[in-house]
């Protein structure tokens, strides 16, 4: 990875929670009821330029198996 790349990756980390409110936004659309939790390395604040921003729904619409 580049630094800069590592760098950008690194901010969109630090700002976890405006990217969990735009996936939120994006899944009441298709379900009102949904819920989305943020866990992980992230919510920790022990996350690198590896770390993903992981996310659950749960709703009325979620798949039952």
């Amino acid at each position: 990875m580049s630094r800069s790349y590592e760098d950008t990756l690194l901010e969109y980390l630090q700002n976890y929670m405006k990217i969990a409110r735009k996936v939120k936004e994006i899944v009441k659309k298709v379900d009102p009821n949904a819920r989305v939790y943020v866990f992980g390395s992230v919510v920790k604040g022990k996350y690198t330029a590896a770390s993903d921003i992981y996310t659950r729904g749960n709703g009325e619409n979620q798949r039952k198996t």
